[in-house]
């Protein structure tokens, strides 16, 4: 089936992962992606994150959770980025694919806008092409979680992107998201199927595909923040 890329469906959930290491630490943290890759040939995720904890205890207690989950392969990166408490850290997670809701979303064409997660609770935005596969997804979510919100909500995405023409959507997206976002929409990176795929994006742009993926991600939970009234989330 064709879907043109004039319709999308974003969905906003929250979940509590009983699988994943998020749904052990349910005391005061948060922990939000500010970019993500898959390598679906590899098995894995890479998550680069910022985690805020409000004290030592916390944060040992956090990172002895985060090293000993099966959902984590491999704790990639660890840099505190200020003295005391409360402390942020840049993290880097190298994550599996099994029950991955990136992962799941990723696989019937749902494009990744937030991860955000606070106290075990997580907090995700996907944008779909194709309607028809969003039960799908929420099913899976149901199999291996507890799903506490779902809300569904159509895109005009050429309403959406007259946005784009607009001062208040300058203001807010940089120069290479604007390019990046122009580009996926000409070629038609939101059909189903894809006119465009991310390696070719990347390789038209001159590219990698992660800093198109980090681009166009950031982009889109703007110009959505906008279009449909949403929070953004910390840590720009």
């Amino acid at each position: 089936m064709y879907i043109n890329s004039d319709r999308l469906t974003y969905v906003e959930l929250s979940l509590i992962h009983l699988s994943d290491w998020t749904s052990r630490v349910n005391f005061d943290y948060e922990y939000v992606v500010m970019k993500s890759d898959i390598n679906a040939l590899r098995g894995y995720s890479l998550e680069f994150s910022i985690l805020k904890v409000r004290d030592k205890d916390s944060l040992k207690r956090i990172m002895r959770i985060i090293r000993s989950s099966d959902a984590i392969i491999d704790v990639v990166g660890f840099r505190e980025l200020n003295y005391g408490y409360p402390k942020r850290i840049a993290i880097v997670l190298k994550n599996s694919l099994n029950d991955s809701t990136r992962y799941k979303a990723w696989q019937l064409s749902g494009f990744e806008t937030k991860d955000h997660i606070v106290n075990g609770i997580e907090n995700w935005g996907f944008i779909f092409m194709n309607k028809d596969s969003i039960e799908t997804f929420r099913r899976q979510l149901e199999d291996s979680g507890r799903v506490l919100s779902f809300r569904v909500r159509d895109i005009d995405l050429n309403d959406a992107f007259n946005l784009v023409n607009s001062r208040s959507i300058h203001a807010l997206l940089t120069k290479n998201e604007l390019k990046v976002l122009k580009a996926a929409h000409k070629g038609g990176f939101f059909d189903e199927p894809r006119g465009i795929n991310l390696i070719n994006l990347s390789k038209a742009l001159n590219l990698s595909p992660s800093t198109v993926n980090h681009e166009l991600r950031n982009a889109l939970r703007k110009l959505l923040s906008q279009y449909l009234g949403l929070n953004q989330y910390p840590y720009e």
